[in-house]
């Protein structure tokens, strides 16, 4: 993946990965690579490489499709196969993920976490994340959660979440605040339990699963536009995320 800093590899770990004794490989050859963060969340990991490598640097769109039956491709080279989005999943089961996934069908065998997923124009849309559970597909983090996570990585080492001071109950029907956090930019700005959230950012919310995919995406200091229902008429703030909760 480009970044402003040159190259980077980007990886999905197994947990408990010791990253100090990773060994990296390229088109079939060993490449030397630094480790450079590790997000727990996504599992993606990025590694900068210690030479410039010349071949297989990938071009990344800015944001996934997320429409199902979207063509794809999985993997690259000789284990490349073809597939299609089926769309975007906010839980599996009864678990409210904390970014939404995509996702996807794959010709053949599933392929290992941390494959390319690309569109039909050669650009990568996307990382293998797991199988389905069912076992016939594969989960995908969107090209948009890896820019996220990529970017902190590169910054600060790790990934660092936008906070707002709003919670909502796991599961809810409908995105109500069910509590305001004392000196919160949400207190600050004016927000209330019980507010109907109805959008964050550029993004509709119809329930809690929406709102946790729209937090992850959240970034310290950059300020956030939400409308909300409070009584029957619409309401608009702005809210600028901090970079954690207060003790």
């Amino acid at each position: 993946m480009a970044t402003p800093d040159g190259p980077v590899l980007v990886a999905v770990a197994l947990q408990g990965a010791d990253f100090s004794a990773t060994s990296l490989v390229l088109g079939g050859k060993a490449v030397a690579a630094r480790f450079i963060g590790y997000d727990a969340v996504s599992r993606l990991c990025v590694f900068k490489p210690s030479e410039p490598i010349r071949e297989g640097i990938l071009t990344w769109a800015d944001k996934a499709p997320e429409q199902g039956g979207t063509r794809i491709g999985v993997g690259a080279g000789a284990v490349r196969r073809t597939g299609t989005l089926k769309g975007k999943v906010n839980r599996i089961g009864e678990k409210v993920l904390p970014f939404a996934l995509l996702e996807a069908e794959a010709a053949g065998k599933n392929p290992e976490a941390g494959a390319s997923v690309t569109s039909s124009d050669g650009k990568v849309i996307g990382i293998v994340f797991h199988p389905a559970d069912d076992g016939g597909g594969v989960y995908v983090i969107p090209a948009q959660a890896v820019h996220r996570v990529v970017k902190d990585i590169m910054a600060n080492g790790r990934l660092i979440r936008g906070w707002l001071g709003i919670s909502l109950m796991v599961g809810n029907s409908e995105p109500r605040i069910t509590k305001v956090w004392p000196g919160s930019p949400a207190a600050d700005a004016g927000l209330r339990e019980g507010d109907l959230i109805n959008r964050i950012g550029n993004t509709d919310v119809g329930g809690y699963e929406d709102v946790a995919d729209t937090f992850f995406y959240l970034i310290p200091g950059n300020p956030v536009e939400v409308t909300l229902t409070r009584e029957g008429k619409a309401f608009r703030f702005s809210l600028t995320p901090t970079a954690a909760r207060p003790n």
